[in-house]
């Protein structure tokens, strides 16, 4: 927008005034952006969530010589939202997590499943969440057959 102004503005005329304002309006662009990029990221918390838990089950519980997925599930059950921490977002998720595979030589089947509380924050105008689990403990892994 900016290098469009210059480009046709007329040669030899400068106007502080007119300079203002196109750095008003680039900075309150770059502010809406910002702001806008915190948003997008915020309302996708739930599927980057999930993939996040996904990810935990993959790196946690995995057989010693790789897997042959045969189910995973990832169930919200509940959350709870913290309002009261200043220009921060936070919501603490109760999940549910299951994951049944069958080890290396598909000789043996194992399953994964558990609840815990997961947390998601971002501070405002951010659009990075943090996502972290808050009882790695709540899921055991058992072989079944």
């Amino acid at each position: 927008m900016k290098a469009n102004f210059e480009a046709n503005e007329y040669p030899g005329i400068k106007s502080q005034m007119a300079e203002q304002t196109i750095s008003k309006l680039m900075s309150q662009l770059d502010a809406d952006i910002v702001s806008f990029k915190h948003a997008q990221a915020w309302d996708n918390r739930l599927k980057t969530l999930k993939e996040e838990v996904i990810k935990f089950g993959k790196i946690n519980y995995t057989g010693y010589f790789g897997e042959t997925p045969l189910d995973e599930k990832v169930d919200f059950i509940d959350s709870l939202e913290s309002n009261d921490l200043g220009d921060v977002k936070q919501i603490i998720y109760i999940v549910k997590y299951t994951k049944i595979y069958k080890g290396a030589g598909n000789i043996f089947k194992y399953q994964v499943d558990g609840q815990g509380e997961w947390k998601v924050s971002s501070k405002t105008n951010q659009s990075m969440l943090t996502i972290e689990t808050l009882c790695p403990q709540c899921y055991t892994q058992r072989r079944i057959n």
